[in-house]
């Protein structure tokens, strides 16, 4: 039988030490299988924004697309009637009032029972909030959130990141606003 020397020979130290090379390469050999399963426990166990499912799902698809279902989600109602929620928050000058309904209708539908990290109620809810957000402080500058100015601005950084131009736009002057 002609065998051919192992390449990657394991070493011979206790199992414990040491992870043998994998696919990834053996990036995991300085670890132990202990340490290894803690690192990723910790990383898996980290909690998770709000605003990042949201930006998940809007890079599932097309994100206009996306976000536009989302809104259609919302239901509120201001005093004139059904309130088309994406219509509001893009339009030229939307009634602040307005806007802050569409902010707890939007906490509503995020918070419902059943409504889970990426249940399309809490995404859609995520969406209205922090979009109503963005148009009061864009075109009213007024901060609608119990949030600091810093958080906010923050998270809405974050989601100008997987959004298409017309809402990007929205979000910069939102964030540029009072500055």
């Amino acid at each position: 039988m002609n065998e051919h020397p192992n390449p990657n020979p394991v070493p011979k130290t206790p199992s414990s030490l040491y992870s043998p090379p994998t696919m990834l390469g053996d990036w995991t050999a300085p670890f132990s299988r202990e340490a290894a399963s803690r690192l990723l426990s910790i990383g898996l166990a980290a909690e998770r924004r709000p605003v990042e499912a949201l930006i998940d799902a809007l890079e599932d698809g097309e994100p206009d697309v996306v976000l536009r279902r989302l809104l259609a989600q919302v239901k509120v109602q201001g005093p004139a009637g059904a309130v088309d929620v994406a219509r509001a928050v893009l339009s030229e000058a939307p009634a602040l009032d307005e806007l802050k309904l569409i902010k707890e209708a939007g906490k509503k539908s995020a918070s419902e029972p059943g409504a889970n990290g990426t249940s399309p109620a809490r995404l859609a809810g995520l969406a209205a909030y922090f979009l109503s957000l963005a148009a009061a402080l864009a075109k009213h500058g007024k901060l609608i959130s119990g949030q600091t100015r810093d958080q906010v601005d923050e998270a809405l950084l974050e989601l100008g990141s997987a959004l298409t131009d017309q809402w990007r736009n929205l979000i910069l002057a939102a964030v540029r606003a009072g500055k």
